[in-house]
């Protein structure tokens, strides 16, 4: 998996190079767009995380976990995990948001 996630970034690459390459756009064109493009999967992926740890650790909606339900009732999950995986969640998304507000205030 992380091969062609790799192989996808990669062509990603090759696409906006030739994108600045036809558009004549400098080097540092293709630096700014390349950031810009970083700072909007990490406004996208902060936002989400947030949400969803929001919406399971205060609004307790337990049913966003996979499979959450019915391993309550096994027994082998409990509330206590549930609201242990929306804090992560939304430490996560707070710490890709923060990492988003740097990158706007210095780049």
């Amino acid at each position: 998996k992380s091969i062609s996630s790799l192989l996808m970034f990669q062509r990603l690459k090759r696409v906006l190079k030739n994108y600045c390459r036809k558009s004549n756009l400098n080097g540092s064109s293709f630096e700014v767009i390349t950031m810009m493009i970083l700072k909007l999967i990490l406004l996208a992926l902060g936002i989400t995380f947030s949400t969803f740890g929001y919406l399971i650790v205060f609004k307790k909606k337990f049913g966003l976990i996979n499979d959450f339900e019915a391993r309550k009732e096994i027994g082998s999950r409990t509330d206590a995990d549930a609201i242990r995986v929306g804090k992560v969640a939304l430490s996560l998304g707070a710490g890709l948001l923060v990492l988003f507000v740097l990158l706007m205030i210095f780049t």
